[in-house]
């Protein structure tokens, strides 16, 4: 009995499961259309072929048979033996096709889901990045609102808090619009001709200030002009997420080095650092967004994990290629490489 009652528990369960899956019906129900289109066309090949050879044998039996008695007698024989034989086929073939008919629908769906997945994997992760700061902020506030008397000192901590806070708001709310720019720009878009060297040598000078506050020796190795052709604006955001990562992740008196130059008809860009380096299990996710390394690298300052998944899109968008060398405690080399321009 309690056997039975936990088998239709079950059945239950995965019944409101089933419903509450939009993909899941929809599999059914692509299914079920794939299944009957296939039946009905091979219903009416099982008509054609039934009806063709009855009329075969009709002539065959008048040829060879004088008794009409003897005539029908084998003609109704045969004709129920095909059709059986035809019904038995055709359940097969049903059968099969409804199996087959699953896992095409499953293969078509793939992609919706997968894109519906990575969308609400996305929102969560936003969601989270969104919650931290906003926590700060509101605690800062329900202070300040609880204390009788906040003194000028206590005034300028929670103003300089919430300020930090609405910076890092700022920087997930710009890096979001990039990364969603980047994701829908298409290969090509506002492409021109367009020295890398120079460009990633203008980046490298707008972080010597920040690099001279950490004491980090930022350089810029000396080369001749390497033309690409890109989107300016896209591969400027590259270079300065490059750039920023590796000062982000080289503690005082380290070293970060840029250099451009031509390698097996390629226009390489390397920017190394002498930091904390990257563990091996983080590598493969490196790109993931919101990804944060936070067991191998020591984050000195704020971040939601989106430079190098913007740094993946404008390499992608450019028809480049992206790779990074690092262990922990080693330092990390990122190369790109793009196609030349001539």
């Amino acid at each position: 009995m309690n056997t039975t009652k936990n088998y239709w528990k079950r059945l239950g369960e995965w019944a409101t499961a089933s419903r509450r899956n939009r993909f899941f019906l929809a599999r059914l129900k692509l299914t079920v259309f794939y299944t009957l289109a296939l039946a009905i066309m091979v219903a009416s090949l099982s008509i054609t072929v039934y009806r063709s050879a009855m009329t075969n044998v009709r002539f065959d039996l008048r040829d060879k048979l004088v008794d009409p008695v003897v005539e029908h007698a084998a003609f109704l024989k045969f004709a129920g033996d095909l059709e059986t034989d035809i019904i038995l086929i055709d359940v097969i073939f049903v059968a099969l096709l409804a199996s087959l008919s699953y896992i095409f629908a499953g293969e078509t769906l793939r992609p919706l889901q997968e894109a519906m997945e990575e969308q609400k994997r996305f929102t969560a992760d936003v969601a989270h990045e969104l919650r931290t700061p906003l926590a700060i902020m509101r605690a800062d506030l329900e202070i300040a609102q609880d204390s009788k008397e906040v003194d000028k000192a206590e005034v300028n901590r929670l103003i300089k808090s919430n300020l930090e806070e609405v910076e890092q708001l700022t920087d997930l709310a710009g890096s979001l619009l990039v990364l969603l720019k980047e994701e829908n720009m298409g290969s090509g878009e506002s492409f021109e001709r367009l020295d890398l060297r120079a460009l990633v040598e203008r980046t490298v000078n707008q972080f010597q200030a920040l690099a001279e506050k950490k004491e980090i020796a930022l350089e810029m190795e000396e080369g001749e002009p390497v033309y690409v052709s890109g989107n300016p604006g896209s591969l400027g955001i590259m270079a300065k997420n490059l750039v920023k990562n590796a000062l982000q992740y080289t503690e005082s008196g380290g070293r970060v080095s840029a250099a451009v130059g031509e390698e097996n008809k390629k226009a390489v860009l390397r920017v190394k650092d002498t930091g904390v380096g990257i563990n091996e299990a983080d590598l493969p996710h490196i790109f993931d967004r919101f990804y944060k390394a936070d067991k191998s690298r020591t984050q000195t300052e704020g971040g939601a994990g989106l430079g190098l998944s913007i740094v993946n899109r404008v390499v992608g968008n450019h028809g480049g290629q992206i790779k990074i060398n690092s262990a922990a405690g080693e330092g990390t080399e990122v190369v790109v490489s793009f196609p030349l321009e001539k």
